[in-house]
């Protein structure tokens, strides 16, 4: 795993936290749930489109 990817996952968990959890008690929701995945691929999506990261299945994926 890259330092990139390591960031863009880390970022996905602050979005996730600080935008998009819908319950308040962090123990019923789960941190790598559906919406984690969601925020995460958009973001590597993102980042490839953006020629800062590069994955060959998302690649395969937004080109």
């Amino acid at each position: 795993m890259s330092l990139k990817e390591i960031a863009i996952h880390e970022y996905a968990h602050h979005i996730h936290e600080t935008e998009k959890r819908t319950n308040q008690n962090r123990r019923q929701e789960r941190s790598h749930g559906p919406e984690f995945w969601r925020i995460y691929s958009a973001l590597c999506s993102k980042a490839t489109l953006m020629s800062l990261y590069t994955d060959e299945y998302i690649a395969n994926i937004v080109t």
